[in-house]
């Protein structure tokens, strides 16, 4: 079909006046970087005798052999790309090659697994006045720069240059995100959205999965990784499965941003299709998995317990109890498959299939493991008693309870003030010490102590991983900073969430958008450099982070129960906005502080038959001075509480609690009173 100039003109200005049209509606929408329709044009070219990107303009001129242009989608992206020819001189042919990072631009850098780049393809001989799409096994998951390069002698025209965006498949409207974020600082905002759209690049149509074996040359994007419609694989790029340890942080942040889950549930329901007879689930999803060779599958012990944990966390997010209840017998026997692995000495789970992320050392008693376990026996405890199955609770409950006790006797270090990697070992690594707090495997003193251990492995990059030789894995990262918020040092979870991921997001050479796989302690890329994914789900832990803990909302209470918890940490921000969606309605939160006083807004009105509760945060509850109202009334004087809504106010030792509050606005307003 041809495409006038006049008409490519046209879809320049519709595309812009959408864009503009997105970033108008809310302050927040500045940050959105999903495009708000499937065709998106790219920003920015720089043709071979240039040193400097222009502007977008076509038509674009190619004219001799080895003429080249490099075209700048401006962040990252995924899809099919579309030509549209003008004028070409007889048997012309343009070589494509896609890139993440600049650092690659010139050949392509590498997706396919195999032993070299993934290089060009061809467009074939080009006629005047027609379109051109590569074959659907040729779409490009994540890339941000196409070189364009002549391999003839004469010129062609480009009138006009698409892409269509195949990300999360089933969203109409890929901006039109469930949830938001606003906060006072820019970077952090940035940040937050950088997480949701690198998830989201992450949720992919299922047949759109990644070829293995890798082909003899090229990649092949045409092959079936999953069941239903939308599926959420590890990255953009590659290798486009379903790996279950990247879904532990991937999940909660697609919860908390696009509100997709579909994808999520997708991803399970095709683990538990390959589930072992023993009850292990697979370290990867197909076409690995459908391969069925000895140690492939099921060889993970912790990427089985991430799995299900990712299950918890889907029905926490959504409460859909009809699908834990179709799981549910898959989810007691993949349980089951871990707690047989304890030692009945130690108490201990004992590691016996060591695949993992890239850490080195795993197997054993390792404190990553059992801090996962004890995770997910507290998390299968009260799934149980949802479902009724009250014996079943309390033994995962005692099953935790052993755990912890363990955990806490025999892999403590007090020296170091931080957990060691297995009883045999002097490693304190990042992801076990992370885990342990962020899972609650620890108590809040020793919790606080491990914050500290934390922060003293920060350098100029990040925080680096002792378990991956002193390298910046933004998978272990993203569990630090969950760690921070729950030892109730947010400030120093804000102050890593801007210092790692503020430099990936600032990096010019990469995509400016996505964040990335894991990279050097001196900044440089990790994964070979050509391989690393720039767009990969296990990196994105700070937006969950930061809207379970610094907007402070999160669900609470049994699956189903449509409790939710308000508990905001502000750390070093003056004032946070957000919302969450729970699958049966959502709810909005703001708060804002000057000096010693706080007000926080609450709105449920949109979320029936919920029942929240409100828990003042840790730096406005200096109890005996502590002013608070309700909607104008107050409730709290001097930290003792008055007749109006008495019985839903509890005082403790540390926090203020608001309890069973039913939909509803709520204004709280608190101040610090110091008068005699």
């Amino acid at each position: 079909v041809e495409l006038s100039i006049m008409a490519a003109l046209l879809l320049l200005v519709l595309v812009a006046l959408s864009d503009a049209s997105q970033e108008q509606q809310e302050p927040w929408m500045k940050y959105m970087l999903s495009p708000s329709n499937r065709t998106i044009l790219p920003k920015a070219f720089r043709p071979k005798a240039s040193a400097e990107f222009m502007n977008i303009s076509f038509p674009i001129h190619l004219q001799g052999y080895n003429d080249s242009v490099l075209i700048d989608f401006g962040k990252e992206v995924g899809g099919i790309t579309t030509f549209s020819f003008g004028s070409a001189s007889n048997g012309q042919a343009i070589n494509m090659a896609y890139s993440e990072s600049l650092y690659y631009y010139y050949g392509g850098d590498h997706s396919n697994g195999g032993s070299g780049p993934d290089g060009f393809i061809s467009t074939g001989s080009i006629m005047p006045n027609t379109q051109y799409s590569p074959p659907i096994n040729h779409m490009r998951g994540g890339f941000r720069y196409l070189n364009l390069i002549l391999t003839t002698t004469g010129s062609v025209t480009i009138d006009m240059l698409t892409l269509h965006f195949t990300p999360a498949p089933l969203m109409k409207d890929p901006s039109a995100w469930a949830n938001h974020f606003y906060s006072s600082d820019e970077l952090i905002n940035q940040i937050w959205y950088g997480c949701g759209y690198t998830t989201q690049m992450c949720a992919i149509d299922p047949n759109h999965g990644r070829q293995w074996p890798p082909p003899a040359e090229g990649w092949n994007n045409n092959v079936s990784c999953g069941t239903g419609e939308t599926i959420l694989v590890d990255g953009a790029k590659r290798d486009r499965m379903v790996w279950p340890g990247d879904m532990g942080v991937s999940v909660q942040t697609a919860a908390v941003t696009t509100g997709d889950l579909i994808s999520s549930q997708n991803s399970l329901n095709t683990l538990f299709k390959y589930q072992d007879p023993d009850g292990m689930l697979p370290y990867v999803g197909p076409p690995i998995a459908a391969e069925k060779k000895p140690g492939q599958e099921g060889n993970s012990d912790t990427y089985h317990l991430w799995a299900l944990i990712g299950t918890y966390n889907v029905v926490s997010f959504s409460g859909n109890t009809d699908w834990l209840k179709q799981v549910w017998p898959q989810f007691k026997k993949g349980v089951a498959a871990s707690t047989a692995k304890i030692d009945k000495t130690s108490n201990l789970m004992i590691v016996d299939r060591s695949a993992d992320w890239a850490r080195g050392g795993q197997g054993g008693a390792n404190i990553a493991a059992n801090s996962l376990l004890y995770g997910l026996v507290t998390s299968a405890a009260s799934l149980a008693s949802q479902l009724g199955e009250d014996e079943q609770a309390k033994n995962y409950t005692d099953i935790a309870v052993e755990l912890k006790k363990a955990i806490n006797d025999q892999l403590w270090d007090d020296k170091q003030g931080a957990f060691i990697d297995n009883p045999k070992s002097t490693l304190h690594p990042q992801d076990g010490n992370s885990l342990a707090v962020w899972f609650n495997a620890t108590e809040a003193d020793r919790a606080g102590r491990i914050s500290d251990y934390l922060f003293s492995n920060w350098g100029p990059y990040g925080s680096s991983s002792p378990e991956w030789n002193g390298d910046i894995g933004t998978f272990p990262g993203s569990m630090e900073v969950h760690a921070h918020m729950v030892a109730g040092q947010a400030s120093r979870a804000h102050d890593l969430i801007k210092l790692q991921w503020g430099y990936m997001l600032n990096k010019s050479e990469s995509t400016q958008s996505t964040f990335w796989e894991g990279y050097h302690k001196d900044g440089s890329f990790a994964y070979q450099g050509i391989y690393m994914s720039n767009s990969h789900g296990w990196s994105t832990g700070p937006a969950a982070a930061l809207s379970m803990y610094t907007l402070g909302l999160r669900p609470a209470g049994l699956i189903g129960s449509r409790q939710f918890l308000v508990a905001p940490q502000m750390g070093s921000l003056s004032s946070c906005s957000g919302s969450l969606e729970f699958g049966q309605g959502n709810v909005n939160v703001s708060w804002v502080r000057q000096g010693d006083q706080m007000l926080l807004t609450v709105d449920s009105t949109t979320y029936p038959m919920s029942l929240g509760k409100i828990r003042l945060p840790s730096n406005f509850t200096q109890i005996r001075h502590l002013d608070l109202s309700l909607n104008g009334v107050l409730i709290v004087t001097k930290g003792i509480k008055t007749a109006h809504m008495a019985k839903n106010v509890v005082i403790s030792d540390n926090f203020i609690d608001i309890i069973d509050l039913p939909p509803a606005l709520y204004q709280i307003e608190s101040r610090v009173n110091i008068a005699q």
